[in-house]
């Protein structure tokens, strides 16, 4: 097995610092003696020397110098630009890159716009621990493939990926103790903001390991307790359902980034998913929440239940909702998303007990202005299918970053190629943000729960970062705030309070059905002006079924770049707080195998059901796929196909979960552990369910089909 000799401090290299999809194996102890040492970064030593001292990263699109002196920029050399790799005789371990062009980043260790020079040069190695053999061939290899079309040099790649990685093992010397269980060991992919990492996911009866691949991290292995483990969730990673996200001692409706206390791990197989799920389940505390299907529905439940109490604020249920909806703050392109909720970010005073203070929540930002929405309505009448309203999306990578750029600045940078974007188009400016969402036909972003919660750091240029100057000359530094807020903090906590205003609580829900709910897509969503461009919909099962690595490769960069649309929670608008929901005449008989009959009503409006998706052949768990177009009542009458049968068990299931009398609580679990198969009469009011032991439930439903 394979194993590294020597792990680096924290350096200035960072995956981020790396193209997209791209690779890094592992690096090596060289001197380096550049082209040109005219620079004031180099130093008299380093002149007298010859060389400068660092590390080589060899990745997959690149090789990188990462000097030991932080006043030397990190150089990147595009394999791609490279002429030729020659070992140089006489000299023990040292081999010559010819160059076409090399990319200087971090000088000082700052992050600020990449300089990109295409000045032909020789750049002489030298490795201080290892033979030319060890590394040079490899790179040789790296070398010719960049020479590939992008279908080849991905096969090959991915080949030599596999080999790489089949050297490593986890190494159980690492463990906390040596008594612990291993449970399960599998490859998975650690994903934080804009970066994977793939490595060996341990999981053990008493913790959870992550070993990267590779040495980037200054920890060799990541240690998590399972005492420490509050929340599991099933996720969606870039359209696939293999990932999980791990939170340690954060509530579900804590709106802090938990980036760093949380694990977010794509496996490489939804059985393989399941398998560690199943692991953490046994070995987790009894009071850790793992998602499931049912208790994701019966959570979903509890927190409209409680935040119609007022034992849960707006901004509590709204992240709750958010984490239900597949909305992680490691993916940017599934980040929690909030409203715009004030209008007014001009005047010296914002009366907050003003109705005329607010935006009106039961439009998308798109139908805010009303010019505007009649051109994107002409737009969609005039479009051929698929049709669309509007071509951008409220919440996307690049939007993410727009508004966190002074806290992520090396993340803007990896997004815009190596620069910050115009000055005029950065966020320098609260009001001119709103100005521009309610006037510009290319952005319908809405808010990030940064906006409501914290202390505003994310506004305060605080790294002194040059970001350059606008057309009027004016430095973009701090972001400009309404002039009825002094600091950053204080604009925080202004929002909050409108957020948790009686105007705003009179209208969320009708937000919540735009974002999670039934305005969310399909028919409803054209009714309200709320349909965005396909891609954002891309279902769960999209990647999973297409073959064709050009096309596959289109689709993810398509989610990359326009973001994705929440899952859709409810089927059903949304009650308004303390207003009770539509009444439901839905009875349901169950006949069970022994000959009793249990007549029960919903006890609570299946308008506020989670919704719990049909499995599909190509999709994982119930409750992971985002669902099509909502479905409407009656649309089941007189299905015979096993598909109609099938959404029909999943938009049943709530029902069949109810406890039905105090004397058989045991049907709460009982049907889906024994179920194997259902059927639905010819009218549509029986559902029979086949159990494991040959016998049938008979469900009878009376009224409207849930």
């Amino acid at each position: 097995a394979m194993s590294f000799a020597s792990r680096p401090t924290q350096t200035r290299f960072s995956l981020l610092l790396l193209e997209e999809q791209e690779y890094y194996f592992y690096d090596h102890g060289v001197t380096l003696r550049p082209p040109s040492m005219d620079g004031p970064q180099y130093s008299s030593v380093h002149r007298r020397e010859g060389s400068v001292h660092g590390r080589l990263k060899v990745c997959s699109h690149s090789l990188v110098f990462d000097p030991d002196d932080e006043a030397i920029p990190v150089m990147r050399l595009p394999l791609k630009d490279v002429q030729q790799i020659v070992s140089i005789r006489g000299r023990k371990g040292a081999f010559a890159v010819l160059a076409n062009s090399r990319t200087e980043m971090k000088e000082n260790g700052i992050d600020a716009p990449y300089r990109f020079l295409k000045e032909p040069g020789t750049y002489e190695f030298t490795l201080k621990y290892a033979p030319v053999d060890a590394c040079v061939p490899f790179i040789e290899n790296l070398h010719h493939m960049a020479s590939l079309r992008d279908e080849e040099f991905d096969e090959r790649l991915k080949a030599m990926i596999a080999v790489y990685e089949s050297k490593i093992k986890f190494d159980h010397s690492w463990l906390d103790d040596l008594s612990e269980r291993t449970i399960v060991e599998t490859r998975a992919t650690r994903i934080t903001p804009m970066i994977e990492m793939p490595g060996r996911l341990l999981v053990t009866d008493q913790r959870l390991y992550f070993q990267p691949y590779n040495n980037v991290s200054h920890e060799p292995v990541q240690r998590f307790r399972l005492s420490d483990v509050s929340i599991v969730l099933r996720r969606i990673y870039m359209c696939e359902q293999t990932a999980l996200e791990l939170l340690f001692g954060c509530a579900m409706e804590s709106g802090s980034d938990e980036a760093a206390n949380s694990l977010f791990v794509v496996c490489e197989t939804v059985d393989k998913r399941e398998e560690v799920l199943r692991a953490l389940k046994a070995h987790a505390p009894y009071d850790a929440w793992i998602d499931s299907v049912a208790n994701r529905d019966d959570y979903l439940l509890d927190a409209r239940r409680r935040w119609d109490a007022g034992e849960l604020d707006n901004f509590g249920y709204l992240m709750i909702l958010n984490r239900l909806a597949g909305r992680s703050f490691n993916d940017l392109t599934q980040y929690p998303v909030f409203p715009w909720v004030l209008l007014n970010y001009e005047d010296g005073h914002c009366d907050l007990a003003s109705s005329s203070a607010y935006r009106d929540l039961s439009k998308p930002i798109g139908a805010l202005n009303a010019d505007r929405l009649e051109t994107f309505r002409e737009r969609y009448r005039e479009m051929p299918e698929p049709k669309f309203m509007y071509g951008t999306h409220y919440s996307t990578p690049g939007y993410v970053l727009y508004y966190l750029v002074r806290d992520l600045p090396s993340h803007m940078l990896r997004l815009q190629q190596g620069r910050f974007d115009a000055p005029d188009r950065m966020f320098f400016s609260v009001e001119a943000a709103w100005r521009s969402v309610m006037a510009n036909s290319a952005d319908l972003k809405e808010l990030i729960p940064q906006f409501y919660e914290g202390d505003g750091e994310f506004l305060v240029n605080h790294q002194g970062l040059d970001m350059g100057a606008r057309q009027n000359g004016q430095k973009v530094g701090d972001v400009e705030l309404p002039q009825w807020s002094s600091t950053a903090f204080q604009f925080v906590r202004k929002m909050r309070e409108a957020l948790e205003s009686e105007q705003c609580t009179a209208q969320i829900h009708e937000w919540i059905d735009l974002i999670f709910g039934v305005k969310q897509r399909g028919e409803r969503a054209v009714e309200a002006d709320n349909l965005f461009h396909p891609v954002t919909y891309s279902n769960a099962g999209d990647v999973a079924t297409t073959r064709d690595p050009v096309e596959r490769r289109g689709l993810l960069a398509q989610v990359r770049e326009f973001g994705q649309t929440p899952l859709q929670l409810f089927r059903h608008e949304h009650p308004g707080k303390g207003k009770p929901a539509a009444a439901s005449d839905t009875r349901v008989e169950i006949s069970m195998p022994d000959g009793d009959v249990l007549l029960e009503r919903l006890p609570t409006p299946p308008s506020m059901h989670a919704l719990t998706p049909p499995r599909t052949p190509s999709s994982g768990p119930l409750d992971a796929s985002p669902l099509s177009s909502p479905r409407r009542d009656g649309d089941l009458a007189g299905s015979r196909s096993e598909s109609a049968a099938s959404s029909a068990a999943g938009c049943l299931s709530p029902a069949a979960r109810v406890p039905v009398s105090a004397g058989r609580p045991r049907w709460r679990q009982s049907l889906r552990a024994r179920a194997s198969g259902i059927s639905l009469s010819d009218d549509a009011s029986h559902i029979h369910v086949s159990l494991h032991d040959g016998t049938i439930a008979v469900l009878t439903v009376e009224g409207k089909l849930v």
